[in-house]
């Protein structure tokens, strides 16, 4: 080590940094996103237990697991993602403006001020895209339920040859 440049030291040192923190980066970020995930299906399941028996009337079992197994799976990967991203742009913006402010006091001023019309563009997407998202996981939540249906009373199924009309019904929601 007291071969090598200080500056290769340095360099070094600020990898090894960076591999310890974005291990612990992860790891905090994925036992956070499982506990958050374990009380969401905890709380879920609590509340479907509590329902009226003419809310079990309504529902198809299959969609109840659908939303009990994979929208919480859903939500954690969503969780994750967002917050990792969220991270990561707050530290990379921060230290652009930092470099901006730096280099140029007026060009990260005039930035400044354009960046809640961003913002607000964003969040207007936003908004949009998850209320497709949540119909989407409707449609795939009944559409499993259906599915699911099917798989128990198969025998009914073939027994009147509707494996087409299942199939058309399942794909058609």
């Amino acid at each position: 080590l007291t071969r090598l440049h200080p500056i290769g030291v340095k360099l070094l040192f600020s990898y090894a940094a960076q591999a310890v923190l974005t291990f612990l980066y992860i790891t905090f970020l994925s036992v956070m996103g499982e506990r958050i995930a374990t009380d969401l299906r905890m709380t879920l399941f609590e509340r479907l237990l509590h329902q009226d028996m003419s809310f079990y009337d309504s529902t198809l079992t299959g969609e109840l697991n659908a939303r009990l197994s994979a929208d919480v799976q859903e939500f954690k990967s969503s969780l994750k993602l967002t917050l990792a991203q969220g991270l990561k742009t707050f530290t990379q913006t921060g230290g652009c403006m930092i470099s901006l402010f730096m280099i140029s006091p007026k060009m990260t001023m005039i930035t400044m001020t354009s960046m809640p019309l961003v913002i607000v563009i964003g969040t207007v997407f936003g908004s949009l895209l998850r209320k497709l998202s949540r119909r989407s996981q409707a449609q795939n939540a009944i559409a499993a339920a259906v599915a699911d249906e099917a798989f128990a009373n198969i025998r009914t199924v073939r027994a009147f040859a509707m494996e087409n009309q299942e199939i058309a019904f399942v794909f058609d929601i």
